[in-house]
């Protein structure tokens, strides 16, 4: 039972560090190491919070 309960537990951890794409996915955002570029905006952190996203500042306005 206790092997179940661990299975299920990594399961929704796994679930969860999936999940911290969405946001940046759903807008076309880009994940990059280094500071967003002039032209785009950065909306919040991806990749397990190691790497910025950043969009388009078109993509943001008309998207939202």
């Amino acid at each position: 039972m206790k092997i179940l309960y661990l299975l299920v537990l990594g399961l929704f951890l796994f679930l969860q560090a999936a999940s911290g794409l969405g946001r940046c996915n759903l807008l076309n955002g880009v994940c990059r190491h280094t500071l967003c570029h002039s032209l785009e905006k950065y909306i919040g952190r991806c990749h397990r919070g190691l790497r910025n996203c950043c969009v388009d500042d078109y993509v943001l306005k008309y998207k939202m």
